[in-house]
C-alpha cells in the first residue's frame, strides 16, 4: 500500500502443473486483471517478462478480438515492439466496451505494479 495512492497491483508468478512458470497481474481487490501470453521454463524468463510489461504496457500495440463461439465475446493481448504476443486478457467479455475498460486497468496498474515478494515459492497451480 502506498501513502497517497492506496494499494497497488502485484505481478504474481506461479509454476503451473506441468512446470512451466507464468506470471498474472492482480488488482488490490484481488482480481486478475491480465496474465503471460506465454510460459517460462526458468523464473529468469518471467521476472524479464514482467520488467517488459511494466516498462511497455502503456505505449504497447493492443488487439481487441471478437471471437464468435458461445461464451467467448470478446478478449484483448498485448504485443511488444517486435510483434511478439507478451499478454492476455484473463477473461472474456460480452461488450467490447467492457473488454476496453479492462485493458485499461491493465495498461494503468502494469508500470506501477510490484513483484510479489512470494515470487516462485506460491503453493498455487494452473
Amino acid at each position: 500500500m502506498t501513502a497517497d495512492r492506496g494499494p497497488v497491483a502485484q505481478f504474481r508468478i506461479y509454476r503451473t502443473l506441468q512446470g512451466m512458470i507464468i506470471w498474472r497481474l492482480v488488482a488490490s481487490n484481488n482480481r486478475v486483471l491480465g496474465m503471460s501470453a506465454a510460459t517460462f521454463s526458468a523464473m529468469d524468463g518471467a521476472v524479464a517478462a514482467v520488467r517488459q510489461i511494466r516498462r511497455e504496457a502503456r505505449l504497447a500495440l493492443i488487439e481487441l478480438v471478437h471471437v464468435p463461439a458461445p461464451g467467448q465475446d470478446w478478449t484483448w493481448r498485448m504485443f511488444d515492439e517486435g510483434g511478439e504476443l507478451t499478454a492476455l486478457s484473463p477473461r472474456s467479455y460480452k461488450r467490447r466496451i467492457d473488454c476496453h475498460h479492462a485493458l485499461e486497468r491493465f495498461r494503468m496498474a502494469a508500470p506501477e505494479a510490484v513483484v510479489d515478494s512470494a515470487v516462485g515459492r506460491r503453493g498455487r497451480f494452473w
